[in-house]
């Protein structure tokens, strides 16, 4: 017979799972000593006793042949005793073969419980006092057929016997019944035949000649899943426990099988109810993507339009109006974005970031975003920050300040009259990690009692009748307390009505000791500013988009910009318009009709790939921000992804940049032989904060390139290595790496040329690069 698939239970290696899935009983025993070396549970349930009670007592102690023989490998099937806990005995069918303990013979005692004996069928009760010898009473006749199946009769499962010459010699009812024969009808027939779906055929013909000369196969002593075939035709699982046995000098199998239908459609319903929720977290995720993009785009038109209006010439009642509108079109964006976060935390797709910042500028950027907002109120709004604080920490700064712009938000918004602060206090320093403690003091009108618990629940503010006069989502808290958690930290809040509240949380950072560090990332800064001042000359963009509001916008923003703008409404008009000219970069939606963004994307690339045309940088301005659309416009060949509403400055600056018409602060050398020296200098990357989750995942990749380049250039694989850095050079500049484009670009080109030397100098040049690599956010 041979392995059909089943899970492999050989009997040499004696495993409690191979032995607690028979069902009979099972000793092993040493051949030099007789003592029992394993058991397993069936054993121990008949003998009503502890394995430890069991393991190490002499085989013989317990088992013995009716006829008081040693039971050995070359016995056949035989009945016997059991002696089992109180002396009391309980005659058993033994069937008996040799195994290996290591190094070492052993023996297998495989035995089933006979059916009680009525006092009609013996004159006596067996009495415990005459173990081993009480047998007379079972007469010969129990070796017969018909008591054989009475034995069976009992079992369930299904139980066949197979002779040497694959004939069914054995059946129960429950074979039958499972089968759906007579008895009649199986017994003499070839059991592959019978009940053997085609496909096992020739597998377990072949096996059985190995079988049949030496009673060893693959399935001996195993239990597998496999599946058999009933008298209707009709395919079903089994699982199938095959031992052998020696009758008459010729080897027969012995088959239990058991019907596991409804296991598998029980294990079906599993699979079927976690796919359901992957589909169901699938569909609500591209339900957010959607409805992302559908109060996106419409507010892309709101507030970008609300900007430009700002710039021309409006009375003082006018100006009023347009405040109106970007203060509402800012306010509908933030609630969006709200309940984007809520979603992606649930889902464990926010990942903090691990980037230097100056905790005091960061504190400074929150009081001066709401310094007008209190002076409306004629509220005092001040910071207070203890001289013991770090001025420089590792961190995400972007999401405390997204922490503490909700709690002064808050504060600002219940309080009439007083004050709010700010306090920001060292807690503990231990080894590299410093915990801050930041606490948010207003005079505002306080918090019940009996809702300080339920105050950072989703949707719930502290009194429902509030939301009406002071608005908002009740979102704020809750975003805050599981950004807490993902800090490390925790937040709390003590409140009084009418006195006001404190809300305090704590936060964990990498400690980051000051160095020359700090005065790179203030020129940054100024390199960045400077480079903003530079215009788009003479550029050629092709802008791709359905909706016209969009691309009036985006002209609008570009209008003072000496470039050619020409539009597309689709996908479908955007190849077209590509293969008629020669264009600098694409500004490419990606959800339209006709011909969406994506499928846009790719067509142009393949346009590049087969007719060797230049590579056009391709931005998808979209207004999906969830992470896995993002990944899916970098996928189909965009550059770089832009979320709407787009900020005029945010546009020009990344149009300028890809097109190389604005210094990038990435881009510092023109190709990877400039690299700086190692001379302790981090290389410091801004890159768009929407890209910033899939960064570490990408730097990760880069980093297994390395090793995989070394590889294959020990192997002359250069078509693989100019593969990897063409790849390279696709992706790098896409994820904000202008420079890992540029490494790509060249390991291609050596690739191509077969350089061992280039190869190497661009091998290093990577390596160089992600050592001393440093990535900050763009603000």
């Amino acid at each position: 017979m041979s392995d059909s698939g089943g899970i492999e239970r050989t009997a040499t290696t004696m495993d409690e799972t191979f032995f607690d899935s028979q069902g009979s009983g099972v000793f092993v025993s040493d051949s030099t000593t007789g003592g029992i070396v394993e058991t397993n549970s069936t054993a121990l349930l008949m003998l009503e006793m502890p394995a430890t009670a069991v393991i190490g007592k002499l085989c013989s102690y317990f088992l013995k042949s009716a006829k008081n023989k040693p039971l050995m490998p070359s016995n056949e099937a035989v009945q016997g005793n059991l002696k089992i806990y109180g002396g009391r005995i309980i005659p058993v069918i033994i069937s008996t073969t040799g195994c290996s303990i290591g190094k070492h013979k052993g023996i297998i005692h495989s035995f089933i419980k006979l059916p009680k004996i009525s006092e009609e069928e013996t004159s006596e009760k067996i009495r415990t006092d005459e173990y081993p010898d009480s047998t007379e009473q079972y007469n010969s006749d129990l070796y017969s057929e018909k008591k054989i199946k009475t034995i069976t009769e009992s079992i369930k499962d299904a139980i066949i016997m197979m002779n040497d010459k694959k004939n069914i010699s054995f059946v129960n009812s429950a074979a039958c019944r499972m089968l759906g024969y007579t008895v009649d009808e199986m017994m003499g027939e070839d059991l592959h035949q019978l009940i053997a779906p085609r496909q096992y055929l020739d597998s377990f013909n072949n096996g059985y000649k190995t079988f049949r000369n030496t009673g060893e196969g693959v399935v001996i002593g195993r239990t597998i899943e496999i599946e058999a075939r009933r008298k209707n035709g009709n395919v079903f699982p089994v699982e199938l426990s095959i031992s052998a046995t020696k009758l008459d000098n010729t080897w027969h199998a012995i088959g239990i099988i058991r019907d596991i239908t409804e296991r598998r459609d029980v294990e079906r319903k599993i699979v079927e109810a976690s796919e359901a929720a992957e589909n169901a977290s699938r569909t609500k995720s591209e339900f957010l993507a959607n409805m992302s993009h559908e109060i996106r785009t419409p507010l892309n038109s709101i507030i970008g339009t609300t900007e430009l209006m700002a710039d021309t010439e409006l009375n003082d009642e006018q100006r009023k109006y347009v405040e109106i509108m970007h203060s509402s079109g800012n306010s509908l964006l933030a609630l969006v974005n709200d309940i984007l976060d809520i979603s992606r935390i649930k889902a464990g797709r926010i990942v903090l970031e691990t980037i230097l910042f100056n905790i005091r500028d960061t504190l400074r950027k929150v009081i001066d975003t709401f310094k007008l907002r209190a002076e409306k109120k004629e509220l005092t709004l001040s910071c207070e920050i203890s001289d013991d604080v770090p001025a420089y920490l590792k961190g995400d700064p972007d999401r405390l300040m997204q922490i503490i712009v909700n709690l002064v938000g808050n504060s600002i918004k219940f309080t009439e009259s007083g004050s709010i602060k700010v306090f920001v206090e060292k807690t503990r320093i231990s080894g590299s990690k410093a915990i801050i403690k930041f606490s948010v003091v207003d005079s505002g009108i306080g918090i019940p009692a009996s809702k300080l618990e339920s105050i950072f629940n989703s949707f719930t503010q502290a009194d429902t009748s509030v939301t009406r006069k002071f608005g908002g989502t009740g979102l704020g808290l809750t975003i805050s307390k599981k950004l807490v958690r993902l800090m490390n930290g925790e937040i709390s809040v003590d409140s009084q009505v009418e006195q006001g509240s404190t809300f305090s949380f704590t936060a964990e950072f990498d400690i980051h000791h000051e160095s020359t560090d700090e005065k790179k990332i203030g020129t940054a800064s100024k390199v960045k500013n400077k480079a903003e001042e530079k215009t788009l000359n003479n550029l050629s963009i092709l802008l791709v988009d359905d909706s016209p509001d969009n691309r009036f916008l985006v002209k609008a923003f570009l209008r003072k910009e000496p470039c050619l703008i020409i539009e597309a409404k689709n996908g479908s008009e955007a190849v077209e318009k590509f293969l008629q000219k020669y264009w600098d970069i694409i500004l490419m939606d990606m959800q339209m009709p006709v011909m969406d963004g994506y499928t846009a994307t790719k067509r142009i690339r393949e346009i590049e790939n087969e007719n060797g045309l230049e590579h056009t940088p391709i931005v998808a301005l979209t207004a999906n921000s969830i992470n896995t659309e993002i990944k899916k416009c970098l996928d189909a060949g965009c550059d770089i992804h832009l979320a709407k509403p787009v900020s005029k400055n945010a546009l020009i600056r990344l149009v300028g940049e890809l097109t190389g018409k604005i210094e990038s602060d990435n881009d510092k050398h023109d190709d990877p032989s400039d690299s700086p020296e190692s001379d302790g200098d981090r290389i410091r990357v801004v890159v768009d904060p929407e890209l910033m989750e899939l960064i570490p995942g990408y730097i990760s990749n880069l980093q297994d390139d390395i090793g995989k380049l070394r590889n294959l250039l020990n192997k002359h694989e250069y078509r693989d290595i100019e593969r990897c850095g063409h790849n390279m050079k696709g992706s790098g500049a896409g994820y904000g790496f202008t420079e890992i484009t540029k490494i790509g670009a060249f390991l291609e080109k050596a690739g191509k040329s077969q350089s061992i030397r280039k190869i190497e100098e661009g091998i290093d040049k990577l390596e160089y690069y992600l050592e001393n690599l440093e990535i900050v956010k763009e603000n």
